[in-house]
């Protein structure tokens, strides 16, 4: 969502695209600066090889 950005950070940050092997972690993180008032909510996104597809993180906040 617009809303919402995913931003690098930490010691082993993650990048669009990033390719991890098993085991292997990245850090990320979520910004949220609201342009409107009232609730916003969003989903991020992470694509992965499992049988049960891509896995989807919820988001909501609160614009005032």
């Amino acid at each position: 969502s617009g809303d919402y950005a995913i931003v690098t950070m930490g010691s082993s940050p993650c990048t669009n695209g990033t390719v991890l092997a098993p085991g292997a972690a990245c850090t990320y993180g979520i910004t949220f600066s609201p342009t409107v008032t009232g609730t916003i909510s969003g989903v991020a996104t992470f694509s992965n090889s499992t049988p049960t597809g891509p896995q989807l993180v919820t988001l909501s906040g609160a614009g005032h």
